[in-house]
């Protein structure tokens, strides 16, 4: 069984994985992730102000050159941080809102 601090380092890791993949768009969108993942204390560990700068950095940075691989939006559909740009909308507004970009887009 892996203590206490070997979960937090897994979760830490973890943090790090989903900000540098450009699937989210800040701390608030990697937290609840990581409790869905079972880190009940993820929202307590990333509850300071260093850590959660740090993580927005990573996720815009990623966030930025995944997108600037796109050519023209064709694949945009796809890909949850640049539909979320694509609406502006708060992660936690719901899949309608994401769905209504999915009309006409080939079933996955």
């Amino acid at each position: 069984m892996p203590t206490s601090r070997q979960k937090e380092e897994r979760m830490w890791a973890l943090a790090e994985k989903f900000a540098k993949s450009g699937d989210y768009i800040g701390w608030w969108d990697v937290e609840p992730k990581l409790r869905s993942l079972g880190y009940s204390r993820a929202r307590s560990l990333l509850d300071n102000e260093g850590v959660r700068a740090r993580l927005d950095r990573i996720c815009t940075e990623a966030r930025k050159s995944r997108i600037s691989r796109i050519k023209g939006g064709v694949l945009c559909w796809t890909m949850k941080a640049c539909a979320r740009d694509s609406i502006g909308f708060a992660p936690r507004r719901g899949r309608a809102a994401l769905a209504a970009l999915r009309v006409g887009a080939p079933s996955q």
